[in-house]
């Protein structure tokens, strides 16, 4: 971490080091802390100043795999008056203040953590020590921190987060950087950034009922009227502790969803998992993403954000297998899933 007056501009080539960090940021995997700029996210008190400066240096191949990646001084400048306590990685002699990484998800023009989460999925209480390692930043000190970007952050606004308190709160507050859009020139070299406003128009304007219907099941259906459909298929009943939660699996190779993976939550279909024929190895033809919407039943098309059509009541998420997977599901059952992640993590045994 690197000190500088208030009016310094950032000049000097950051380390490989320095970028392998920021991507543990973005993955979710590493967790720091940082400020806010209280003109971007007036949510809270002016406590410190947190935004992008200077010229993105550029990096050939030290982005996730092996992509360009252009490194970039997030500045954190402590206005608030009196001394604060930033929360960060000490790792040797280095203090890393960055905490995580969030893009804007145009489909609902939510913030979302590395693997589109909207809520953290490690709150502050359940965070390691060495994740909240304490430093005084003093009234009036700036702090310059190693962010950056990559060749998909082109699409959408992104911003970091950081923890920052005063001395006297008893749990310090996480906090976000201006957010910026990432601007890719001609030549690499050419790459800049821009601030951006929280004007946003959400790309999807459907609800659940217009969410796709395979072979007669949507979701929000109730358990009766699936069974009207199928009278003969098999409902069974899994983790009982955790939730209401019940499976059906659907088999005809007459029809083009020829497999459906059904789940139900409290008696409601909340995921479809369905394979389609006409998808087989559709991966590399072209017009990939529009014959999926089409195959599975859109309303209307609309680009994709991260693999997934994120909607207020429901997503769909694509993994581009040769024979894509795709799961229609509801927040509700991401909420289950990850209960029952977190009840088998905490029961594993390592030998």
């Amino acid at each position: 971490m690197r000190k500088r007056s208030v009016d310094a501009t950032y000049n000097e080539r950051s380390d490989s080091y320095s970028v392998k960090v920021d991507m543990l940021i973005r993955s979710g995997i590493l967790v720091f802390i940082v400020g806010l700029w209280a003109v971007a996210v007036p949510a809270q008190d002016q406590l410190v100043k947190f935004f992008p400066v200077g010229v993105p240096e550029y990096c050939k191949g030290c982005g996730h795999a092996g992509k360009s990646f252009w490194k970039l001084t997030i500045r954190i400048e402590n206005v608030s008056g009196g001394d604060l306590i930033l929360y960060g990685s000490q790792l040797g002699d280095e203090f890393h203040a960055l905490n995580m990484f969030q893009r804007r998800n145009p489909n609902v023009c939510e913030w979302e953590y590395g693997y589109g989460e909207s809520v953290r999925r490690v709150p502050w209480k359940k965070m390691q020590a060495h994740e909240k390692v304490p430093r005084v930043l003093k009234a009036g000190e700036v702090l310059e921190a190693g962010g950056g970007f990559d060749e998909w952050d082109a699409n959408s606004p992104i911003r970091y987060t950081a923890f920052i308190g005063k001395p006297s709160d008893p749990i310090p507050t996480e906090v976000f950087s201006a957010a910026f859009l990432p601007v890719l020139g001609a030549r690499p070299e050419d790459a800049s950034f821009r601030l951006v406003d929280t004007n946003c128009s959400p790309q999807c304007k459907i609800g659940i009922s217009e969410s796709p219907k395979i072979m007669g099941v949507r979701l929000g259906m109730s358990i009766e009227d699936f069974r009207s459909v199928y009278p003969r298929v098999e409902i069974q009943k899994l983790h009982k502790k955790l939730a209401n939660y019940k499976v059906a699996y659907i088999w005809n190779w007459n029809s083009d969803a020829y497999s459906i993976y059904v789940t139900f939550i409290n008696d409601k279909v909340a995921r479809i998992e369905p394979k389609f024929k006409s998808l087989n190895k559709a991966r590399d033809r072209e017009g990939f993403w529009e014959r999926i919407s089409s195959t599975i039943g859109m309303p209307h098309f609309w680009e994709p954000f991260q693999s997934k059509w994120k909607c207020p009541d429901f997503v769909v998420e694509i993994i581009p297998n040769e024979d894509p997977t795709i799961s229609i599901h509801t927040p509700e059952y991401m909420k289950i899933r990850d209960l029952i992640n977190e009840e088998f993590i905490k029961n594993l045994t390592i030998p």
